[in-house]
């Protein structure tokens, strides 16, 4: 019965905020939801582009900010036409919006977030309005023409006929503080660091997984202590996230070009934050030296090629019918199905797992 009266405060909290009314603002290109709050912080947080097809993409990070119990004044912002901020409609009648609310309810501490395009974004606000504190998760800082390197949003960019914020490292502030937490397995992500490595004013946190650490904070069940960190500045890091420049440094000037010869350091020096993408590098430098296939363990979902799966195979999964294989043991059971599986190309993993950890069986879920 203790949980029961552990949760009243929460509960009460949520209460309270549902009790307060959201007002949503149609400006233009972008829609801000304000929620008001107590105290004198304000939290604008912006969304990313959201599923592909849903329109417009929802206001992110609602649902967490609540049930993470802060009461503090929130402001959700979204950039219905995914324009990176480019968008020129209504995007003045955001700013003042924003400045009116801080001055109209006293703020003192203003932080911005998001997530992707939104970290994008809360840059692109931050540098207009001199927020107190930026934290961006996996951002583009470059976009468009500029991020050559990055495939992944060109449909979007495509669509922008004029671009009047296309490189977010620029708009930083001299007096500026920001936080950028990023995916070693994102080779991507990691690309876009580049222009800011060696700026002061910048703190990198690194965690393991993919591009939304949202989900990835979600599976750890820390997605709470997350978003607490995240918008409270004096909260202890979240299972996962750990403060890392040197490491992201190395491994941004590595994303560019990884040799076997940078994995092998790399992997000697700390194999645990060896990124995915670096995993076939090694693989085949290991083969090389020994003669044998090589499966070092894998501990977070990664794209492999069919050819550096069967190492894998031959580690203690079996291929029951063409394209499913399954690895049991005495305290879990896994099946895999698989995905587009031409010769050189990545495959796409669904596992469907029902497992126990002891012993020697969590090594073998690893290898898989």
């Amino acid at each position: 019965m203790q949980w029961i009266f552990d949760s009243i405060p929460l509960l009460r909290q949520f209460a309270r905020q549902k009790a307060c009314p959201e007002l949503t603002h149609n400006l233009g290109a972008y829609d801000a939801q304000v929620r008001p709050g107590r105290g004198r912080r304000l939290m604008v947080v912006c969304a990313g582009i959201g599923a592909e097809g849903r329109d417009p993409m929802p206001f992110e990070w609602r649902a967490s900010t609540r049930l993470a119990g802060l009461d503090d004044h929130f402001i959700f912002v979204r950039d219905r036409n995914r324009s990176w901020m480019n968008d020129p409609a209504g995007f003045d009648a955001l700013l003042q919006l924003v400045e009116d609310y801080r001055s109209e309810h006293n703020i003192r501490h203003t932080t911005g977030f998001g997530l992707s395009m939104g970290g994008f974004n809360a840059l692109v606000l931050d540098h207009y309005l001199a927020f107190d504190r930026v934290v961006a998760a996996a951002p583009q800082l470059l976009v468009g023409p500029k991020a050559g390197f990055d495939s992944r949003y060109k449909a979007f960019w495509d669509q922008i006929p004029v671009f009047r914020h296309d490189d977010a490292a620029a708009l930083m502030r001299a007096e500026g503080r920001y936080e950028i937490h990023v995916s070693v397995d994102t080779r991507r992500d990691l690309l876009h660091l580049a222009p800011v490595l060696d700026r002061p004013g910048v703190r990198f946190l690194a965690y393991r997984g993919n591009h939304n650490i949202g989900h990835e904070m979600q599976c750890r069940d820390s997605l709470s202590a997350y978003v607490r960190a995240v918008l409270l500045d004096d909260q202890p890091l979240p299972a996962g996230l750990q403060e890392a420049p040197d490491r992201i440094a190395a491994l941004v000037r590595h994303a560019a070009k990884a040799s076997a010869a940078d994995v092998r350091a790399l992997a000697d020096g700390d194999s645990a934050w060896l990124p995915t993408w670096m995993y076939r590098h090694l693989q085949r430098d290991m083969a090389a030296e020994t003669g044998a296939d090589i499966a070092p363990p894998v501990p977070v979902p990664a794209d492999l090629s069919p050819l550096s799966l069967l190492p894998y195979l031959r580690a203690g999964w079996r291929e029951v019918e063409p394209g499913i294989v399954r690895a049991d043991g005495s305290m879990h059971e896994i099946s895999m199905h698989l995905f587009g599986q031409s010769s050189g190309t990545p495959v796409r993993m669904l596992l469907d797992v029902d497992y126990a950890l002891a012993g020697q069986d969590a090594a073998l879920l690893h290898a898989g």
